[in-house]
């Protein structure tokens, strides 16, 4: 998409340190175009679980952009050990009715 002048994806990886994400905040759009940079797998969780990336394709390719392997080497051991228990926690899901559990 083109913004005044200025062409851009849905995602990106940061130029200056080529692992860092950069995305829309989805959640102000149309009214207001805020960028997001991702630095670490917490933060994309945080940004699937609370709508900022939307849509199957979009989602997919954020997490795999900002998977452990692309991140600086001091960075792998934290993340590979997060990066499980947050993908499964920031995964939406719908809940059965009357039960205060994911079904």
């Amino acid at each position: 998409m083109r913004i005044e002048g200025v062409w851009y994806r849905s995602v990106w990886v940061d130029p200056a340190d080529q692992w860092s994400v950069h995305i829309f905040d989805q959640t102000k759009l149309p009214w207001a175009v805020d960028i997001l940079r991702l630095t670490d797998f917490a933060q994309v969780a945080h940004a699937i679980r609370s709508m900022q990336v939307r849509g199957a394709p979009l989602i997919g390719a954020v997490a795999a952009m900002a998977s452990p392997g692309r991140a600086p080497r001091r960075h792998h051991e934290a993340m590979e050990r997060d990066a499980a228990l947050l993908r499964q926690r920031a995964r939406p899901r719908s809940t059965c009715a009357g039960r205060s559990r994911a079904c």
